[in-house]
């Protein structure tokens, strides 16, 4: 029985729980931004608060008892995510240093076929490895023989057949371990944290399934019954993977990728725009199982129960039982886990049948949940999931008041029940909790993605029923088909029906002009200030109040003061490039004055709601780039450009004529890109030798290619540009060169160039005696290496390096280097 909401008992209560809320979270902050301090430290002086809090009273003890949470906190974090267990074979290897070893250990995680996208420009990828599975490694074999090491990895298999090993399956594994090392770019998520509180410390990539070897290790009780436990959790999930396929029968691929993403959690990566524009508008919830699935699934295993008769506490357990199953057959994702512990938590408080604040629940449910997975404090999944629940319990009703101008008037009749008042009832619930629901997460949405889908509330009322009439139909049609096998054609058509609506209801918001607005980035003391206004507005604010006025306005300045700064460089710069980490590809941004510049477009890999380098440019403050110059026609100059031009609002795209001439034949990578420019409404501009441009406060001369040049190879057709810019001191060089070689450098030099102050490694640094003997002679004072691990640390390069300053990106990550207005030369790397 939930407890009164206005009486103080539960308003104390309330504090109670968001000062243990508060004081963690402030703890795990402190321990992953602070100084870095040993575990035990952090313990000990928990504890020694919490002894001195037992001599204190009142307001004392209340801050003694917070502190000591933080301490506490701060100490769990310290241990679970930032040190090392003493016997990781991690601390043997250097990170992001590939080495060919053998482990013995327990296959965790069923061999898995590795799917991508099979349309736009990742279907020219390279190939990849077809499978994956997880291994906990237990002893490293060394020329003695195995000793103990521990750590998790992920193993990629390549090869068309699956892996010979079960779940379960100890094993020995001979592959090419990397160690997770740094983030490479500003924006990036620092991925050794992830993977340390699930005990993961690398990838094993192998070239062949036979380099896994199954082996007959002796095994204990405990061993055993994690054997079984594992098989038994997969066969579960075969089951259920089975039983839903059953339904599918004759269906299309839309309604395949629906039905299990809404039921199993299934994502296939060959539906990505479909998913995209779900998450576009609000919805990418649905189809990732979260407290939405579990809440609609409750409900039905309510409905079902309650047509039995009323079984008061038995309702609960019930339900209680079939989400614990539930979460069983779906994968085992933080979104899954914690939306089931929330669900079994408030279901537990209500089967007590003692009085209870369902807030205070909640806020309690988040320090639990917090101790089991630290890192969840800063995932976005975690962040909306409690905050929105706790705003619906919270501020739900008196926000409905207000919406509907509902007022309290006492204690009259209740009115005769009726379907139409039923209906009504339930739309204006579903309204307001929809747009208190986005009220609150904008902000926060804001921040983490950059964008505003002002129709997002609209789009979650229309799209919401049907959702959850597929849910309901897929559970039913589960127990029907098991049932009566013949009824497979009926629900397949039916869940056809609903997934052609709710796709096309999706389809058509996402077409409408402005649903979805991409802004600048925002600060996250904003978003949090921004977060807590509205909150403070919902609960407390009138018209007749003056703050209710000037806090937004506040708080409005403080977004314009933002956005107006956004990207500006400082008044001492001239022009700043940025070299982004994408591996054997090429990317900078390039800025002078209000300008920015996209130099290339490497990487094709995505990162969930914003593409990694478009997350890097609005870490930096730039949202926009107006221009993106394709160097020529090799794809790991271009492969990202699909992600980079709408969210970064690219309006213009350079290239030289070999590329244009490769974007004529169709299925090319050239001619995918060149439609994704279009589709965009972008233009492409022809550049060649002897085109100028003013950029910001430099002036841009193209020095190659000459037009109508014979060469044979892309790279040499490769656009080089000259960025001429104006200091105190004399002009200052800097040289973009994209891949060019041999014949693009012998060009060059009968142009004549001279000494320059910055320039990029022609071809990523490619140690070619033209290249390196151009170096030289230029005499640059930094080169700009983007390069993989392949042609890091090139010893043929050792003269000109020791002449200049050689920032590589496989050495040190992001790079940068800016051109002062006095003449200096600056620069800095992510390590």
């Amino acid at each position: 029985m939930e407890h009164d909401a206005d009486s103080s008992p539960i308003v104390a209560t309330r504090r109670r729980a968001l000062v243990a809320f508060t004081a963690a979270s402030l703890g795990l902050f402190a321990a992953r931004f602070g100084p870095m301090l040993p575990s035990w430290g952090w313990l000990a002086a928990a504890l020694l608060i919490a002894g001195v809090a037992g001599f204190l009273r009142g307001v004392w003890l209340r801050a003694a008892l917070a502190v000591a949470m933080s301490l506490l906190a701060g100490g769990w974090f310290t241990m679970r995510v930032l040190e090392r267990p003493a016997d990781s074979f991690a601390a043997m290897f250097e990170p992001d240093t590939p080495t060919v070893v053998t482990l013995h250990g327990v296959v965790t995680g069923v061999p898995t076929p590795i799917t991508r996208p099979a349309v736009g420009l990742a279907r020219f990828a390279p190939p990849m490895a077809r499978w994956r599975l997880e291994f906990d490694a237990t002893q490293l074999e060394i020329e003695k023989g195995p000793v103990p090491a521990t750590g998790r990895v992920w193993v990629r298999v390549a090869g068309e057949a699956p892996p010979s090993v079960r779940v379960g399956d100890a094993a020995r594994i001979t592959g090419t371990l990397t160690i997770l090392g740094p983030p490479g770019n500003p924006g990036e998520e620092d991925i050794r944290l992830l993977a340390a509180q699930r005990g993961f410390v690398g990838t094993l990539a192998l070239t062949t399934r036979e380099l896994i070897e199954p082996i007959a290790a002796e095994a204990g009780p405990s061993s055993r019954a994690r054997a079984w436990l594992l098989r038994s959790h997969e066969a579960l999930r075969a089951w259920a993977s089975n039983a839903v396929d059953a339904c599918l029968v004759d269906a299309d691929d839309r309604t395949r990728f629906l039905v299990r993403g809404l039921i199993l959690g299934d994502f296939d990566p060959t539906q990505r725009d479909l998913r995209d524009a779900f998450a576009r508008q609000g919805l990418v919830h649905v189809l990732t199982i979260s407290g939405f699935h579990l809440a609609v699934m409750a409900a039905f295993a309510l409905f079902a129960v309650r047509l039995t008769g009323d079984r008061g506490w038995v309702e609960p357990m019930v339900v209680g039982v079939l989400v614990l199953a539930y979460a069983a057959v779906v994968p085992a994702s933080s979104p899954i886990l914690r939306s089931a512990t929330m669900v079994l938590a408030l279901l537990l408080a209500e089967a007590c049948g003692r009085r209870y604040d369902r807030v205070t629940v909640l806020l309690w449910i988040g320090v639990g949940l917090l101790a089991w997975r630290p890192l969840d404090l800063w995932n976005l999944g975690f962040q909306l999931s409690l905050g929105l629940t706790g705003a619906l319990l919270w501020l739900g009703e008196r926000f409905g008041r207000v919406v509907w101008r509902e007022e309290v008037r006492g204690l009259v009749a209740p009115r005769e029940p009726s379907a139409w008042r039923a209906c009504k009832r339930w739309v204006k619930q579903s309204a307001y909790a929809a747009l208190l629901c986005w009220l609150v997460g904008t902000p926060v949405l804001m921040h983490a993605v950059g964008m505003v889908s002002p129709l997002a509330a609209l789009a979650t009322m229309a799209v919401t029923p049907i959702i959850v009439l597929m849910l309901w139909v897929g559970y039913a049609g589960v127990v029907i088909v098991g049932v009566f096998p013949q009824a497979d054609g009926l629900v397949a058509a039916v869940l056809s029906w609903l997934a052609r609506g709710a796709s096309g209801a999706v389809a058509w918001f996402d077409a409408l002009p402005g649903s979805v607005i991409r802004v600048p980035p925002v600060s996250g003391w904003w978003a949090l200030a921004a977060t807590v206004g509205i909150v403070a507005l919902v609960r407390w604010g009138t018209r007749r109040h003056a703050w209710c006025w000037a806090l937004p306005a506040v708080l409005l300045g403080w977004l314009g003061v933002e956005w107006s700064l956004a990207g500006r460089l400082p008044a001492g710069v001239v022009v700043r490039i940025d070299m982004f980490d994408v591996g054997d590809g090429s990317c900078y941004l390039v800025r002078s004055g209000r300008e920015a510049m996209l130099w290339d477009a490497g990487g094709q890999g995505r990162g969930g709601m914003m593409h990694p380098t478009v997350a890097s440019c609005r870490t930096l403050g730039v949202s926009r780039v107006s221009t993106l110059a394709i160097t020529h026609p090799d794809v790991d100059h271009f492969g990202a450009v699909e992600g980079l031009l709408g969210p970064l609002h690219v309006r213009r795209v350079i290239a030289p004529e070999r590329f244009i001439e490769q974007a004529r034949v169709n299925e090319t990578t050239a001619s995918t890109a060149t439609k994704a420019v279009f589709a965009a409404g972008a233009e492409i501009v022809v550049a060649q030798e002897g085109d100028e441009a003013v950029f910001g406060d430099v002036r841009l001369v193209v020095q190659s290619p000459p037009p109508n040049a014979a060469w044979s190879l892309d790279n040499d057709h490769s656009l080089v540009v000259l960025l001429e810019c104006p200091t105190d001191a004399g002009p200052r060089i800097v040289l973009l060169t994209g891949d060019i070689q041999d014949a693009g450098i012998e060009h060059l030099r009968r142009r004549g160039a001279g000494h320059v102050d910055v320039i990029e490694a022609p071809h990523h640094g490619s140690a070619k005696p033209a290249a390196i003997h151009w170096l030289a002679d230029l005499r640059p004072g930094v080169v700009l290496q983007s390069t993989g691990r392949a042609r890091r640390g090139d010893p043929r390069w050792a003269g000109v390096r020791e002449a200049c300053v050689w920032l590589s990106t496989a050495e040190r990550g992001w790079a940068w280097v800016e051109v002062r207005r006095d003449g200096s030369v600056r620069y800095g790397t992510m390590h």
